[in-house]
């Protein structure tokens, strides 16, 4: 797609820059679903969503790619747990694209779009892998999430080390600082 494309979603037509909500509502319903009672699951994902909308205005990037992306970025660890008893990062990478792509097909994302999504999740936790817009937005919001969950370092100097090290995006680095700094 250009830059001055759009897309068509219920008969309404918007452009690149824009996102559906009903759409991004309907994606939601279907990550609450798939997870059903794990509440700890959907609600990372809608924070990873929260992040990764805020470094869309920032950044830019296609809503098309980052908003499905950042909503099923780790529908992998549940297979990944029923099949393996792991939720290690390599197995939901693996077992996310699928799932994944099965549920874009039905909201009429393109092959295109599907396919930028389910190579973004297949290496969601793989920074050197991740060389599109999309996916270091994607990576960056997962990480403004897991970070502060993880973290209990005090030594502000590492904490700015390691944001300056760890997120792609300035705009991430940023929120990173004045969230946990």
């Amino acid at each position: 797609m250009g830059k001055n494309s759009s897309f068509k979603f219920q008969n309404r037509a918007f452009s690149l820059t824009q996102f559906p909500q009903d759409l991004k509502n309907s994606l939601i319903n279907e990550l609450e679903f798939f997870f059903g009672n794990d509440k700890l699951r959907i609600n990372h994902a809608k924070r990873v969503l929260d992040f990764a909308e805020k470094l869309l205005k920032y950044e830019g990037g296609n809503p098309r790619i980052v908003i499905p992306t950042a909503i099923f970025h780790d529908v992998g660890i549940k297979i990944s747990e029923e099949k393996y008893a792991s939720s290690a990062p390599p197995l939901q990478e693996k077992q996310g694209p699928p799932v994944t792509e099965k549920i874009l097909k039905k909201y009429y994302f393109t092959d295109e779009e599907i396919s930028n999504v389910c190579e973004i999740i297949s290496h969601h936790h793989s920074k050197r892998f991740l060389k599109t817009l999309e996916g270091k937005i994607v990576f960056d919001a997962d990480w403004l999430v897991n970070y502060g969950d993880q973290s209990k370092l005090k030594d502000r100097e590492k904490i700015k080390s390691i944001i300056n090290k760890l997120f792609f995006t300035n705009s991430a680095k940023k929120i990173a600082k004045s969230l946990y700094l």
